[in-house]
């Protein structure tokens, strides 16, 4: 892995943990509210993200061991 290499990937890590936050901090549609007295706010489900969390775990430990190899 070079520098260039690590720069390409520490970019591409940010872009993908901001689709994984946009996942979870959008609302999903649903629908309507119905008249009616209010019933407080639903719990909406988390998606699971745990696949695409850990892929990205992986990837930035491979980029953090190449900064650290390469300050010693």
């Amino acid at each position: 892995m070079n520098y260039n290499l690590v720069q390409r990937e520490v970019k591409a890590l940010g872009e993908d943990l901001t689709e994984l936050g946009i996942k979870i901090i959008e609302e999903p549609e649903g629908p309507e509210p119905t008249i009616g007295p209010p019933r407080g706010h639903p719990v909406l489900p988390v998606p699971d993200i745990s696949a695409q969390l850990t892929c990205i775990q992986h990837r930035l430990s491979a980029v953090l061991d190449y900064i650290q190899g390469a300050n010693q």
